[in-house]
């Protein structure tokens, strides 16, 4: 795995623009941004393994928000905490990210900053030096 991300600053949101060899790569990096965003990664252990799947919207970046919001919803409904994640996109514009993880623990976690949503403000995909990027923004 190749992806990483990039933090931005913006007047009243956090944004990420997350990298990689292929558009798989660059939402992994943009859940990794969230991630830092909403959790302190460190300490969090790989114990369980839960999947994530969205349907092809018909555009890459709206597919990449309808992932990154499922994952809000896993997070404070569930409180889980991924370590480590692996998207893959489908033929059909799908994606599915499998997260390894753990259910957030007070005694051994600390939280980060609330997101309120993942916004389609200044979102964009494009191709640079052979990668792939995306930019996204999360509403705080």
């Amino acid at each position: 795995m190749t992806s990483a991300y990039e933090m931005l600053e913006h007047t009243a949101d956090i944004g990420v623009i997350g990298s990689g060899d292929d558009l798989s790569e660059a939402v992994e990096g943009c859940l990794a941004g969230l991630f830092e965003v909403l959790f302190v990664a460190s300490g969090v252990e790989e114990k369980e393994e839960r999947v994530m799947e969205v349907p092809g919207e018909g555009e890459e970046t709206l597919t990449t928000v309808s992932l990154l919001s499922q994952f809000l919803v896993v997070f404070y409904a569930d409180f889980f905490l991924p370590a480590r994640v692996k998207v893959t996109v489908g033929e059909d514009g799908s994606m599915s990210a499998t997260m390894y993880g753990e259910v957030y623990d007070a005694d051994k976690h600390k939280l980060g900053t609330e997101v309120k949503a993942i916004t389609y403000h200044m979102l964009e995909c494009w191709e640079e030096d052979g990668r792939t990027l995306v930019r996204v923004l999360f509403d705080i």
